[in-house]
């Protein structure tokens, strides 16, 4: 059986958009994210039982998250643009 690409026409797809790097994974106390571009977003982390753990509004460019406070597990991570969403699963791990 063979297997094809399924990819959306090329003007579909937004040359500047590039997902923020997040590091490290697992983390401990301070979670690092860099955006490429420097448009406003909202950042959300969630725990597996959907309780909002952290929320942030209108931040730019690269930041640093200062999480000790949350407790040690899985957790998601939303940031959200003007018309992107991305989303990634984080561990916390002291």
């Amino acid at each position: 059986m063979q297997m094809k690409a399924i990819m959306p026409p090329a003007e579909t797809i937004d040359a500047e958009f590039s997902e923020p790097t997040v590091y490290p994974n697992p983390f401990d106390y301070a979670l690092f994210i860099q955006v490429d571009n420097h448009d406003e977003f909202d950042l959300n982390i969630i725990d597996l039982n959907g309780r909002l753990v952290y929320s942030a509004q209108k931040l730019s460019g690269d930041q640093q998250l200062q999480l000790g406070e949350i407790p040690n597990g899985a957790y998601i991570m939303t940031i959200t643009s003007e018309d992107k969403i991305f989303h990634s699963k984080l561990i916390k791990s002291e």
